[in-house]
């Protein structure tokens, strides 16, 4: 006989109540907050992160959104958002809310950039203004939360940042690259290939 863990069961069980952040789609994740943030015009975890990241010295911490955070800081991060708490107590690393961004990003129900629109993206990667097409295209909320992501990202393109977090305008791609685009190409030579 198995017996259910008691953490897990109380996730289960919190789960019928309170919706998750993650693994959802924009739009219900847009709904959950209406109430409490009803001025939000992306989901209320992106500014809570970038401002996370950034008040623990993410300009300034070395490989920031390549190195990953500590696995279990992340997880119980993760749960206490889940339950609605949203605070930094207890987290000193940086490293910690930029992985639970990625994460966040990747476990979305469906990709910030539609499937249907990948290969384009992957052709025009180095056309600025075909990139600007692509991104007005997006439904409304994916095309904020785009921009979001975009301009958080941009205060780590600074030439003082990058000597600190050795963090290079391609190195950021690389690794955000696959939190907002997802290849459904089984091949990881292809993933690689378009992630360059």
């Amino acid at each position: 006989m198995v017996i259910p863990h008691v953490a897990s069961d109380e996730k289960f069980q919190d789960s019928a109540f309170n919706p998750s952040t993650f693994g959802e789609t924009l739009d219900a994740i847009i709904r959950l907050q209406e109430r409490k943030y009803a001025q939000q015009k992306v989901p209320i975890i992106l500014p809570f992160l970038a401002d996370g990241i950034l008040a623990l010295g993410g300009l300034k911490t070395e490989g920031i959104f390549r190195i990953p955070g500590d696995a279990d800081s992340v997880s119980e991060l993760k749960l206490r958002i889940d339950r609605g708490y949203y605070t930094t107590d207890g987290v000193n690393d940086p490293h910690v809310l930029a992985s639970l961004m990625k994460l966040w990003l990747r476990e979305l129900c469906d990709p910030l950039v539609p499937e249907e629109m990948y290969n384009e993206c992957i052709t025009s990667s180095k056309d600025a203004s075909a990139c600007v097409q692509i991104i007005e295209r997006l439904p409304t909320i994916n095309r904020r939360v785009v921009l979001f992501v975009i301009s958080f990202l941009q205060l780590f393109l600074e030439e003082k940042v990058q000597c600190l977090t050795k963090m290079t305008p391609a190195n950021l791609a690389l690794v955000m690259a696959p939190n907002l685009l997802r290849c459904n190409s089984d091949s990881v030579s292809v993933v690689f290939t378009n992630a360059q």
